[in-house]
């Protein structure tokens, strides 16, 4: 989704592409530890192997929204998803928000998007924001820092931890997944629990500076019966 004054961000398909799969390889890892299965989400890709992605052009510019636009957005989004076969009302959706500001002289990115999530085993939705920088190729980066509006000077790397992290923490809240809080034990042996602050700590393992994130096994519980994971809607 982007305003009606943007163009969507370079490079989406290839990078969101690239972000969702490594989200999907995330669920099927944790699943297959947690003693599931390599159960995971189902991508919608094209020929070329890229996500199949709705581009929808709000219908009003940029700074008529903010991060409490959510609701507009997924209402604007709506009738071309219904026009191509898809019912916001009974899938998981994951709207991606063209609302970053990047500055590549000053290295300074802000943005101005909705950023939450929520849903059940039925539905969800999930809104993201993306930017130019927001790239799985950058994960491991430790220099190139940036400036950001919330967080202040940060490696690339750490950038793209919080934001990839964001999208698969939130995608979880759109299966339904609530917070939550690691034990001492499991903080020792996996590292942060997505749905507690594993949001930030996605990825950082390929830093060298956490285990990164994972999944409780309550959270697995949940998942292994949800439809999108298990591929039934029974019961």
């Amino acid at each position: 989704w982007t305003p009606n004054d943007r163009a969507p961000a370079p490079e989406y398909r290839e990078r969101l592409t690239a972000i969702m799969k490594d989200i999907q390889k995330f669920y099927a890892k944790e699943m297959k530890r947690l003693g599931f299965g390599e159960r995971t989400i189902q991508l919608d890709l094209k020929g070329d192997q890229l996500l199949n992605i709705h581009v929808v052009k709000g219908r009003k510019p940029y700074a008529a929204y903010n991060g409490d636009s959510g609701h507009e957005i997924l209402n604007e989004s709506a009738p071309t998803l219904r026009s191509r076969g898809i019912n916001p009302e009974s899938e998981t959706v994951v709207i991606f928000c063209n609302m970053a500001n990047w500055d590549p002289q000053q290295r300074r990115i802000t943005q101005n998007s909705p950023y939450y999530a929520g849903g059940s085993s039925r539905s969800g939705t999930a809104w993201q924001v993306d930017s130019p920088i927001l790239n799985l190729a950058s994960l491991a980066d430790q220099g190139n820092h940036v400036s950001d509006g919330q967080y202040g000077k940060i490696s690339l790397g750490r950038y793209n931890s919080i934001f990839i992290g964001g999208v698969c923490h939130e995608l979880g809240h759109a299966l339904g997944l609530p917070h939550n809080l690691e034990r001492p034990d499991e903080r020792e042996a996996f590292g942060t629990a997505l749905m507690g602050s594993g949001n930030r700590s996605y990825g950082e393992e390929l830093r060298g500076e956490s285990k990164g994130s994972f999944l409780t096994l309550a959270h697995g519980l949940r998942l292994a019966s949800h439809p999108i994971f298990c591929g039934s809607v029974k019961a």
